[in-house]
């Protein structure tokens, strides 16, 4: 007798079927076709043996149809979504109890994560796009940067953008962009500009339009307090414009880092708790300032280079018809365009390398201002750099080293400050202070002619507080000589009792006619 097992009977003739079990059994899994005798008797995998227990797993269920394959095909689209099929199967034991209300609450919750999603995707991808567009772009501002560092004129194409914002001026701008390009120097003292000339004159408007031409992670445009550069120093190769009178505190600061152009400014000091630390300002910082007639002492005014401003009536007339064409158009000042990204791609192609500049021996004028001698060698050499894919040069691991030819002096003496050649200057001249010996060597009779300072203020167009500025140095008087023409051109200007009866009394300005060379033989070439 069979006690565990499932009996299955089919009635005869056009009866229904019926099942009858056992008392006491368990079946496994009762298959019956109501329409005709049992096809199919499942048997438990307890009670037989397994090749016919897989082989009863495997075959699909009677009343489904089989393909050629012997698998049951597809079931065909009912209509369903993923969403409700989900629901269904998540809510199925007790899916009478669930309110229509919480369905659609899941059925929103769903497609919000489905529309969600969708938009992260399209998100990614529209990043991706601008990701791709953004490298593309860059690729060829490098690319055109290239051409002219190879095939152009650097300085000329870097001058043409700092006149689409700029007229005149141009001395400034060609030190700052030698300035930049000391940094990435190994040999250079470095060039550290200041700009001198009168209120009005364009000194500012002049620095920000050349700085506008550089990569704008090297630029630091900020006033702070004398420590603050310790605490959060600039990167390395930074150009800082401070365009305020420095503080006494700060001026010793900017000195040091001056001084200090291929080496780190450290200073130690103690923070929390007395704990001792030292902090440090990278090197090959440049620091530059915009002032009236030099803005410290001898020791400040001899580590920078000072180019000045000189406004003619050819310079005032070339700014009214720049400025009125630019208002006439309604454009905007600083845009930032395709010329001006070339720029600073070429500018930051240079600052990716470090150069070292061989430069030949060069035979100079007077030997006798060592400041002025260097100052030529670092214009020499960031010329070079400037132009290097255009010189000799060598390049491995991003350090390149170059030679500079003729080019590179005519170019670095193209500066106001060699055109005064003359051995018994001991001091170099600003462009103000040249101008305004020109001026008063122009009217000097025989060997030498006396001035007031009123006199020689009609003879420059200027005020008295001015030329006293040029003649004695900033805020210099007669009795007391800080800088100037009279401090340093010793012998050519000198302050006397006067002799012309009519100036009984006073003292003058008595001018001696000295030969000076205008022009560009201060250095040159020994080969």
């Amino acid at each position: 007798m069979i006690s565990t097992r499932e009996s299955i009977f089919s009635g005869s003739g056009s009866g229904s079927s019926q099942t009858k079990l056992e008392t006491g059994t368990t079946p496994e899994q009762v298959l019956v076709n109501k329409k005709g005798p049992s096809r199919k008797e499942i048997i438990s995998p307890a009670n037989a043996g397994p090749q016919k227990a897989m082989e009863a797993q495997k075959a699909p269920a009677a009343s489904e149809p089989v393909t050629s394959t012997g698998k049951a095909p597809q079931k065909a689209n009912t209509g369903i979504s993923e969403e409700e099929r989900a629901f269904d199967k998540l809510f199925s034991d007790n899916a009478k109890m669930t309110p229509p209300a919480k369905k659609i609450e899941y059925m929103k919750g769903i497609r919000s994560k489905q529309r969600d999603a969708k938009m992260l995707k399209q998100e990614a991808l529209r990043k991706l796009d601008d990701t791709t567009e953004q490298v593309q772009a860059e690729h060829a501002l490098r690319e055109k940067a290239l051409a002219v560092l190879k095939t152009g004129t650097p300085l000329e194409f870097l001058l043409n953008g700092f006149r689409l914002n700029h007229a005149g001026h141009e001395e400034n701008a060609r030190a700052i962009i030698y300035a930049f390009c000391a940094q990435s120097s190994a040999t250079s003292k470095g060039i550290q500009p200041e700009v001198t000339g009168s209120k009005g004159s364009g000194k500012s408007h002049s620095i920000a339009s050349t700085l506008f031409l550089m990569p704008e992670e090297y630029i630091w445009e900020s006033s702070f307090s004398p420590k603050y550069l310790y605490y959060k120093p600039p990167q390395q190769g930074c150009i800082i414009y401070i365009d305020e009178r420095l503080s006494e505190d700060l001026m010793n600061l900017v000195k040091k880092i001056m001084s200090n152009f291929q080496r780190e400014t450290r200073h130690s000091t103690l923070v929390e708790r007395g704990k001792p630390v030292e902090l440090i300002i990278p090197k090959r910082i440049v620091i530059m300032g915009s002032t009236v007639n030099g803005a410290g002492d001898d020791q400040y005014n001899d580590r920078t280079v000072q180019v000045g401003i000189v406004n003619t009536q050819e310079d005032d007339k070339k700014y009214y018809e720049f400025e009125s064409q630019r208002r006439a158009e309604g454009r905007p000042e600083f845009q930032v365009n395709d010329h001006i990204l070339t720029c600073r791609a070429m500018l930051r192609h240079i600052r990716e390398r470090e150069f070292i500049v061989t430069i030949p021996r060069i035979r100079f004028a007077y030997l006798h201002d060592k400041r002025l001698i260097n100052i030529l060698f670092d214009f020499v050499e960031a010329s070079a750099i400037l132009n290097y894919m255009q010189r000799d040069y060598e390049e491995k691991d991003k350090i390149v080293t170059v030679t500079p030819n003729k080019e590179d002096l005519n170019a670095a003496l193209n500066f106001e400050m060699f055109r005064m050649n003359n051995a018994e200057a001991e001091g170099r001249l600003t462009r103000a202070e040249t101008a305004l010996h020109q001026t008063i060597q122009g009217v000097i009779k025989n060997t030498e002619s006396e001035f007031t300072e009123s006199e020689i203020a009609d003879l420059y167009g200027k005020s008295q507080n001015a030329i006293r500025k040029l003649l004695y140095g900033d805020g210099g008087t007669q009795g007391h000589v800080t800088g100037g023409l009279v401090d340093k051109t010793p012998g050519w200007y000198t302050i006397s009792p006067a002799v012309n009866p009519d100036l009984r009394g006073q003292n003058v300005i008595r001018a001696k006619k000295v030969q000076t060379s205008i022009g560009g033989s201060y250095a040159a070439f020994t080969e």
